[in-house]
Protein backbone atom coordinates (compact mmCIF):
# COMPACT_ATOMS: atom_id res chain seq x y z
CA UNK A 1 0.00 0.00 0.00
CA UNK A 2 1.78 3.19 -1.32
CA UNK A 3 -0.09 5.94 1.19
CA UNK A 4 0.55 3.11 4.45
CA UNK A 5 3.40 2.74 6.77
CA UNK A 6 5.46 0.88 4.55
CA UNK A 7 5.28 3.42 1.58
CA UNK A 8 5.85 6.66 4.14
CA UNK A 9 8.81 5.14 5.68
CA UNK A 10 10.47 4.66 2.45
CA UNK A 11 9.78 8.15 1.65
CA UNK A 12 11.34 9.45 5.36
CA UNK A 13 14.48 6.92 4.49
CA UNK A 14 15.75 8.39 1.37
CA UNK A 15 14.89 11.85 1.91
CA UNK A 16 16.74 11.37 4.99
CA UNK A 17 19.36 9.36 3.05
CA UNK A 18 19.81 11.80 0.41
CA UNK A 19 18.71 15.57 1.82
CA UNK A 20 23.09 16.18 1.92
CA UNK A 21 23.91 15.11 -1.82
CA UNK A 22 20.65 16.77 -3.20
CA UNK A 23 22.00 20.27 -1.65
CA UNK A 24 24.34 19.96 -5.35
CA UNK A 25 21.53 21.21 -7.19
CA UNK A 26 20.40 24.30 -6.49
CA UNK A 27 18.23 27.29 -7.81
CA UNK A 28 16.84 30.33 -7.19
CA UNK A 29 12.59 31.21 -6.08
CA UNK A 30 12.12 34.66 -5.92
CA UNK A 31 15.46 35.22 -4.94
CA UNK A 32 15.85 32.80 -2.18
CA UNK A 33 18.45 29.68 -2.51
CA UNK A 34 16.70 26.46 -2.78
CA UNK A 35 17.79 22.91 -4.00
CA UNK A 36 16.62 19.92 -4.78
CA UNK A 37 16.14 18.68 -1.14
CA UNK A 38 13.09 20.73 -1.00
CA UNK A 39 11.58 18.99 -4.09
CA UNK A 40 12.29 15.89 -1.90
CA UNK A 41 10.71 17.43 1.01
CA UNK A 42 7.48 18.67 -1.20
CA UNK A 43 7.19 14.57 -1.81
CA UNK A 44 7.84 13.97 1.60
CA UNK A 45 4.85 15.87 2.81
CA UNK A 46 2.81 14.98 0.28
CA UNK A 47 2.90 11.56 1.44
CA UNK A 48 2.88 12.13 4.56
CA UNK A 49 -0.34 14.18 4.32
CA UNK A 50 -2.23 11.44 2.24
CA UNK A 51 -1.03 8.53 5.11
CA UNK A 52 -2.69 10.74 8.25
CA UNK A 53 -5.79 11.25 6.07
CA UNK A 54 -5.82 7.84 4.91
CA UNK A 55 -5.18 5.99 8.65
CA UNK A 56 -6.13 9.07 10.72
CA UNK A 57 -5.62 7.90 14.52
CA UNK A 58 -5.09 4.00 14.19
CA UNK A 59 -2.73 2.21 15.62
CA UNK A 60 1.16 3.28 15.21
CA UNK A 61 -0.23 6.06 13.28
CA UNK A 62 -1.49 7.96 16.27
CA UNK A 63 -0.05 11.27 17.06
CA UNK A 64 -2.26 13.26 19.21
CA UNK A 65 -2.73 17.11 18.85
CA UNK A 66 -0.18 17.50 21.94
CA UNK A 67 1.90 16.13 19.75
CA UNK A 68 1.62 17.97 16.50
CA UNK A 69 1.38 20.97 18.64
CA UNK A 70 4.98 22.31 18.35
CA UNK A 71 5.32 21.46 14.14
CA UNK A 72 1.69 23.23 13.72
CA UNK A 73 3.38 26.48 15.64
CA UNK A 74 6.89 25.85 13.41
CA UNK A 75 4.03 25.72 10.53
CA UNK A 76 2.55 29.32 11.79
CA UNK A 77 6.00 30.71 11.95
CA UNK A 78 6.30 30.23 8.02
CA UNK A 79 3.23 31.68 7.90
CA UNK A 80 3.70 34.74 9.53
CA UNK A 81 7.62 35.03 7.29
CA UNK A 82 5.46 34.72 4.61
CA UNK A 83 3.31 37.59 5.50
CA UNK A 84 6.14 39.62 6.49
CA UNK A 85 6.31 40.59 2.80
CA UNK A 86 3.27 42.79 3.47
CA UNK A 87 5.20 45.71 5.21
CA UNK A 88 9.05 44.44 4.45
CA UNK A 89 11.04 45.49 1.12
CA UNK A 90 11.02 41.84 -0.70
CA UNK A 91 7.13 39.97 -1.18
CA UNK A 92 8.57 37.78 -3.09
CA UNK A 93 10.88 36.73 -1.01
CA UNK A 94 9.00 36.72 1.47
CA UNK A 95 6.57 34.42 0.41
CA UNK A 96 9.16 31.97 -0.92
CA UNK A 97 11.01 31.87 2.78
CA UNK A 98 7.54 31.73 4.16
CA UNK A 99 6.28 28.58 2.14
CA UNK A 100 10.01 27.06 2.72
CA UNK A 101 9.51 27.15 6.59
CA UNK A 102 5.58 25.93 6.34
CA UNK A 103 6.94 22.66 4.35
CA UNK A 104 10.18 21.92 6.67
CA UNK A 105 7.71 22.39 9.45
CA UNK A 106 5.19 20.11 8.13
CA UNK A 107 8.33 17.93 7.05
CA UNK A 108 9.64 17.58 10.63
CA UNK A 109 5.69 16.66 11.54
CA UNK A 110 6.06 13.65 8.78
CA UNK A 111 8.97 12.01 10.07
CA UNK A 112 8.03 12.59 13.65
CA UNK A 113 4.72 11.00 13.37
CA UNK A 114 6.34 8.03 10.63
CA UNK A 115 6.42 5.58 13.67
CA UNK A 116 9.99 3.86 12.32
CA UNK A 117 12.51 3.15 15.10
CA UNK A 118 14.57 6.08 15.39
CA UNK A 119 17.86 4.02 14.74
CA UNK A 120 16.81 3.56 11.21
CA UNK A 121 16.28 7.33 10.21
CA UNK A 122 19.57 7.90 12.11
CA UNK A 123 21.19 4.92 9.98
CA UNK A 124 19.92 6.73 6.79
CA UNK A 125 21.75 10.10 8.42
CA UNK A 126 24.91 8.41 8.24
CA UNK A 127 24.57 6.83 4.81
CA UNK A 128 23.53 10.56 3.68
CA UNK A 129 26.80 11.64 5.75
CA UNK A 130 28.72 9.08 4.10
CA UNK A 131 27.38 9.57 0.35
CA UNK A 132 28.39 13.64 0.96
CA UNK A 133 31.72 12.62 2.45
CA UNK A 134 32.42 10.16 -0.56
CA UNK A 135 31.41 12.51 -2.96
CA UNK A 136 33.46 15.70 -1.46
CA UNK A 137 36.78 13.84 -1.74
CA UNK A 138 36.25 12.04 -5.20
CA UNK A 139 35.76 15.31 -6.34
CA UNK A 140 38.48 16.58 -4.39
CA UNK A 141 41.09 13.94 -5.95
CA UNK A 142 39.62 14.35 -9.56
CA UNK A 143 40.02 18.02 -9.26
CA UNK A 144 44.06 17.54 -8.32
CA UNK A 145 44.28 15.15 -11.35
CA UNK A 146 42.79 17.27 -13.59
CA UNK A 147 40.06 15.21 -14.53
CA UNK A 148 36.68 17.37 -12.97
CA UNK A 149 38.01 21.24 -12.10
CA UNK A 150 34.16 22.04 -11.80
CA UNK A 151 33.13 19.70 -9.22
CA UNK A 152 36.23 20.81 -7.34
CA UNK A 153 35.62 24.32 -7.45
CA UNK A 154 31.45 23.13 -6.08
CA UNK A 155 33.31 20.97 -3.52
CA UNK A 156 35.73 23.62 -1.95
CA UNK A 157 35.59 26.97 -0.64
CA UNK A 158 37.71 29.51 -1.65
CA UNK A 159 36.51 32.38 0.38
CA UNK A 160 35.59 33.70 3.65
CA UNK A 161 37.27 35.04 6.65
CA UNK A 162 40.46 32.93 7.30
CA UNK A 163 43.17 33.45 5.48
CA UNK A 164 46.79 31.48 5.01
CA UNK A 165 45.36 27.99 5.40
CA UNK A 166 47.74 25.30 3.96
CA UNK A 167 44.38 23.82 2.74
CA UNK A 168 41.08 24.69 1.16
CA UNK A 169 38.00 24.63 3.34
CA UNK A 170 35.59 21.94 2.09
CA UNK A 171 32.35 22.55 1.35
CA UNK A 172 30.83 19.43 0.35
CA UNK A 173 27.31 19.62 -1.52
CA UNK A 174 26.91 22.49 0.43
CA UNK A 175 27.01 25.65 0.10
CA UNK A 176 29.89 27.03 2.66
CA UNK A 177 32.21 24.91 5.27
CA UNK A 178 29.91 26.55 8.50
CA UNK A 179 26.61 24.52 6.76
CA UNK A 180 28.90 21.73 6.00
CA UNK A 181 30.28 21.80 9.67
CA UNK A 182 26.96 21.66 11.67
CA UNK A 183 25.84 19.19 8.76
CA UNK A 184 29.13 17.06 10.23
CA UNK A 185 28.70 17.98 13.86
CA UNK A 186 24.99 16.73 13.54
CA UNK A 187 26.30 13.58 12.36
CA UNK A 188 29.14 12.93 14.97
CA UNK A 189 26.29 12.87 17.60
CA UNK A 190 24.37 10.32 15.71
CA UNK A 191 27.38 8.33 15.18
CA UNK A 192 28.08 8.05 18.74
CA UNK A 193 24.58 7.16 19.24
CA UNK A 194 24.70 4.25 16.88
CA UNK A 195 28.30 3.38 17.70
CA UNK A 196 27.55 0.54 20.22
CA UNK A 197 25.83 -1.24 16.98
CA UNK A 198 28.36 -0.16 14.29
CA UNK A 199 31.15 -1.17 16.23
CA UNK A 200 29.94 -4.43 16.35
CA UNK A 201 28.93 -5.36 12.89
CA UNK A 202 31.65 -2.86 10.73
CA UNK A 203 34.25 -2.00 13.26
CA UNK A 204 36.89 -1.20 10.54
CA UNK A 205 34.55 1.09 8.35
CA UNK A 206 32.44 2.52 11.23
CA UNK A 207 36.34 3.62 12.39
CA UNK A 208 37.60 4.50 9.40
CA UNK A 209 33.81 7.24 8.69
CA UNK A 210 34.45 8.33 12.58
CA UNK A 211 37.91 9.42 11.52
CA UNK A 212 37.12 10.93 8.14
CA UNK A 213 34.31 12.85 9.82
CA UNK A 214 36.74 14.10 12.26
CA UNK A 215 39.57 15.24 9.70
CA UNK A 216 36.26 17.07 7.53
CA UNK A 217 35.07 18.76 10.78
CA UNK A 218 38.76 19.89 10.90
CA UNK A 219 39.03 21.12 7.95
CA UNK A 220 36.38 23.18 7.54
CA UNK A 221 38.06 25.77 9.83
CA UNK A 222 34.85 27.17 10.83
CA UNK A 223 31.98 28.66 13.17
CA UNK A 224 30.73 25.03 13.58
CA UNK A 225 33.78 24.43 15.97
CA UNK A 226 31.75 26.04 18.64
CA UNK A 227 29.28 23.02 18.20
CA UNK A 228 32.17 20.25 18.08
CA UNK A 229 33.05 21.79 21.42
CA UNK A 230 29.53 21.34 22.64
CA UNK A 231 29.64 17.55 22.00
CA UNK A 232 32.72 17.15 23.64
CA UNK A 233 31.50 18.36 26.93
CA UNK A 234 28.32 16.20 26.87
CA UNK A 235 30.74 13.47 25.78
CA UNK A 236 32.53 13.68 28.83
CA UNK A 237 29.83 14.46 31.63
CA UNK A 238 28.19 11.96 29.94
CA UNK A 239 30.98 9.60 30.71
CA UNK A 240 32.17 10.75 34.36
CA UNK A 241 28.39 10.31 34.99
CA UNK A 242 27.91 6.81 33.87
CA UNK A 243 31.76 5.38 34.08
CA UNK A 244 33.64 4.65 37.31
CA UNK A 245 36.95 4.86 37.72
CA UNK A 246 37.85 2.03 35.27
CA UNK A 247 40.66 1.65 32.80
CA UNK A 248 39.88 3.33 29.48
CA UNK A 249 41.91 4.24 26.40
CA UNK A 250 45.56 2.89 26.62
CA UNK A 251 45.58 2.34 30.46
CA UNK A 252 44.39 6.22 30.74
CA UNK A 253 41.18 6.44 33.42
CA UNK A 254 37.71 7.31 31.50
CA UNK A 255 37.43 9.90 34.31
CA UNK A 256 40.59 11.73 33.27
CA UNK A 257 40.09 11.35 29.22
CA UNK A 258 36.93 12.84 29.81
CA UNK A 259 37.80 15.96 32.09
CA UNK A 260 40.94 16.40 29.12
CA UNK A 261 38.06 16.06 26.43
CA UNK A 262 35.32 18.24 28.54
CA UNK A 263 38.20 20.64 28.86
CA UNK A 264 39.44 20.90 25.11
CA UNK A 265 35.74 21.08 24.47
CA UNK A 266 35.33 24.28 26.23
CA UNK A 267 38.50 25.84 24.77
CA UNK A 268 37.59 25.04 21.09
CA UNK A 269 33.71 26.30 21.91
CA UNK A 270 35.21 29.31 23.56
CA UNK A 271 38.35 30.02 21.40
CA UNK A 272 36.22 29.64 18.33
CA UNK A 273 33.21 32.05 19.40
CA UNK A 274 36.49 34.78 20.43
CA UNK A 275 37.44 34.36 16.66
CA UNK A 276 34.49 35.45 14.75
CA UNK A 277 34.28 38.36 17.46
CA UNK A 278 37.88 39.74 16.88
CA UNK A 279 40.94 39.57 14.08
CA UNK A 280 43.25 36.42 15.47
CA UNK A 281 46.91 35.85 13.99
CA UNK A 282 47.94 32.55 14.39
CA UNK A 283 51.66 31.94 13.63
CA UNK A 284 53.52 28.28 13.55
CA UNK A 285 56.77 28.18 11.84
CA UNK A 286 56.23 29.40 7.94
CA UNK A 287 52.89 29.64 8.65
CA UNK A 288 50.41 32.59 9.27
CA UNK A 289 46.80 32.15 9.72
CA UNK A 290 44.38 35.36 10.64
CA UNK A 291 40.69 36.27 11.35
CA UNK A 292 38.82 39.47 10.07
CA UNK A 293 36.98 38.67 13.15
CA UNK A 294 33.62 40.32 11.41
CA UNK A 295 30.53 39.19 13.32
CA UNK A 296 30.97 41.91 15.77
CA UNK A 297 30.81 44.44 12.83
CA UNK A 298 27.91 42.63 11.24
CA UNK A 299 26.22 42.14 14.15
CA UNK A 300 26.50 45.88 14.87
CA UNK A 301 24.79 46.69 11.26
CA UNK A 302 22.07 43.81 11.56
CA UNK A 303 21.31 45.23 15.08
CA UNK A 304 19.46 47.95 13.40
CA UNK A 305 16.84 46.13 11.69
CA UNK A 306 16.36 44.75 15.68
CA UNK A 307 15.53 48.49 16.33
CA UNK A 308 13.50 49.42 12.99
CA UNK A 309 11.24 47.33 14.20
CA UNK A 310 11.31 45.15 16.86
CA UNK A 311 8.39 43.14 17.44
CA UNK A 312 6.99 42.47 13.90
CA UNK A 313 10.71 43.43 11.98
CA UNK A 314 11.79 44.49 9.05
CA UNK A 315 10.62 41.60 6.86
CA UNK A 316 11.76 38.71 5.46
CA UNK A 317 14.86 40.50 3.69
CA UNK A 318 18.08 38.47 2.10
CA UNK A 319 20.65 40.72 3.94
CA UNK A 320 20.46 42.68 6.90
CA UNK A 321 23.70 43.89 7.40
CA UNK A 322 25.92 46.02 5.24
CA UNK A 323 30.05 46.63 6.40
CA UNK A 324 33.47 46.42 5.50
CA UNK A 325 34.90 43.07 4.91
CA UNK A 326 35.99 40.40 2.33
CA UNK A 327 33.47 38.93 0.25
CA UNK A 328 34.71 36.91 -2.72
CA UNK A 329 38.83 38.22 -2.06
CA UNK A 330 37.78 41.50 -2.52
CA UNK A 331 37.99 43.92 0.35
CA UNK A 332 34.98 46.37 0.90
CA UNK A 333 31.55 47.33 1.61
CA UNK A 334 29.25 43.75 1.33
CA UNK A 335 26.01 42.83 2.30
CA UNK A 336 25.54 40.00 4.63
CA UNK A 337 22.63 38.12 6.66
CA UNK A 338 23.02 38.63 9.96
CA UNK A 339 25.41 35.93 10.89
CA UNK A 340 23.31 34.96 13.73
CA UNK A 341 19.96 32.96 13.89
CA UNK A 342 18.76 35.38 17.39
CA UNK A 343 19.26 38.18 15.04
CA UNK A 344 18.06 36.71 11.68
CA UNK A 345 14.76 35.79 12.91
CA UNK A 346 14.32 38.94 15.46
CA UNK A 347 15.53 41.40 12.50
CA UNK A 348 13.68 40.04 9.83
CA UNK A 349 10.46 38.90 12.07
CA UNK A 350 10.16 40.47 15.04
CA UNK A 351 10.04 39.65 18.44
CA UNK A 352 6.75 37.50 17.53
CA UNK A 353 8.64 35.48 14.79
CA UNK A 354 11.55 34.75 17.76
CA UNK A 355 7.97 33.66 20.23
CA UNK A 356 6.91 31.16 17.74
CA UNK A 357 9.96 29.16 16.78
CA UNK A 358 11.31 29.65 20.31
CA UNK A 359 8.08 27.69 21.43
CA UNK A 360 8.06 25.12 18.60
CA UNK A 361 11.60 24.25 18.86
CA UNK A 362 11.07 24.49 23.02
CA UNK A 363 8.33 22.19 22.92
CA UNK A 364 10.12 19.53 20.63
CA UNK A 365 13.32 19.69 23.47
CA UNK A 366 11.14 19.25 26.29
CA UNK A 367 8.73 16.49 25.19
CA UNK A 368 12.22 14.48 24.34
CA UNK A 369 13.72 15.53 27.79
CA UNK A 370 10.69 14.72 29.43
CA UNK A 371 10.77 10.97 28.45
CA UNK A 372 11.37 8.92 32.10
CA UNK A 373 14.02 6.85 32.75
CA UNK A 374 17.65 6.88 32.39
CA UNK A 375 19.08 9.01 29.68
CA UNK A 376 20.05 6.56 26.60
CA UNK A 377 22.71 7.08 24.22
CA UNK A 378 19.87 8.18 21.31
CA UNK A 379 18.42 10.71 23.50
CA UNK A 380 21.99 12.50 25.03
CA UNK A 381 22.93 12.54 21.15
CA UNK A 382 19.91 14.50 19.88
CA UNK A 383 19.74 16.68 22.99
CA UNK A 384 23.46 17.33 22.27
CA UNK A 385 23.11 17.54 18.87
CA UNK A 386 20.12 20.14 19.25
CA UNK A 387 22.44 22.30 21.84
CA UNK A 388 25.64 22.38 19.96
CA UNK A 389 23.73 24.09 16.64
CA UNK A 390 21.37 26.16 19.26
CA UNK A 391 24.81 27.41 20.15
CA UNK A 392 26.55 27.46 16.62
CA UNK A 393 23.33 29.91 15.94
CA UNK A 394 25.16 32.48 17.98
CA UNK A 395 27.69 33.10 15.10
CA UNK A 396 25.90 31.97 12.39
CA UNK A 397 21.71 31.79 10.91
CA UNK A 398 21.01 28.11 11.15
CA UNK A 399 17.33 28.88 10.34
CA UNK A 400 18.07 27.99 6.70
CA UNK A 401 19.69 24.80 7.70
CA UNK A 402 17.42 21.60 6.03
CA UNK A 403 19.49 19.39 8.77
CA UNK A 404 18.55 21.23 11.27
CA UNK A 405 14.31 20.53 10.61
CA UNK A 406 15.34 17.33 9.91
CA UNK A 407 16.89 17.06 13.32
CA UNK A 408 13.64 18.44 15.30
CA UNK A 409 11.99 15.67 13.55
CA UNK A 410 13.79 13.06 14.65
CA UNK A 411 13.57 14.70 18.49
CA UNK A 412 10.21 14.38 18.00
CA UNK A 413 10.16 11.15 16.69
CA UNK A 414 12.23 9.88 19.56
CA UNK A 415 9.85 11.11 21.79
CA UNK A 416 6.55 9.71 20.23
CA UNK A 417 7.46 6.36 19.61
CA UNK A 418 11.65 5.83 21.14
CA UNK A 419 12.06 2.14 19.86
CA UNK A 420 15.30 1.65 21.14
CA UNK A 421 15.45 4.07 23.51
CA UNK A 422 12.58 2.61 25.45
CA UNK A 423 15.39 0.26 26.44
CA UNK A 424 17.69 3.52 27.33
CA UNK A 425 20.81 1.07 28.53
CA UNK A 426 20.50 -1.65 25.83
CA UNK A 427 24.10 -0.72 24.55
CA UNK A 428 25.20 0.21 27.33
CA UNK A 429 26.53 3.95 28.15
Amino acid sequence: MIGGPRGLEAVVLVYVALLPLSHLATFSVAGAMANASDLLLAGLVGMGLWSALRDGSKGAWSFSAAQALPYLVLALFGLWAALSGLWGYHPGFAAAKGGAYVALGLGAWVVARSGIPWERVADAWLVGATLALTWLYAAWVAGMLGWAPVATERALYFAGAVHGLPFPRPRGPFLHPNLLGDFLVVTAALLWARWPVLREQIPGAARAGALLLALTLFLTFGSAWVGAGILMVFWAVRTVRERGPDTGIQGIPWRAAAGVAGALGLLMAGGTLLGMLVPLELRTGPLSITTDGLRARIWASATQAVLEAPLLGVGAAPFLAETWGPEGGIRGFALWDAHSVYLSVVGQFGLVGLFLVGTGVGMVVYRLAAIPGRLGRGKVAVLAALAAVALHGVGAAVEDFRHVWLLLGMAGLMSTRPGGEGEASQHGP
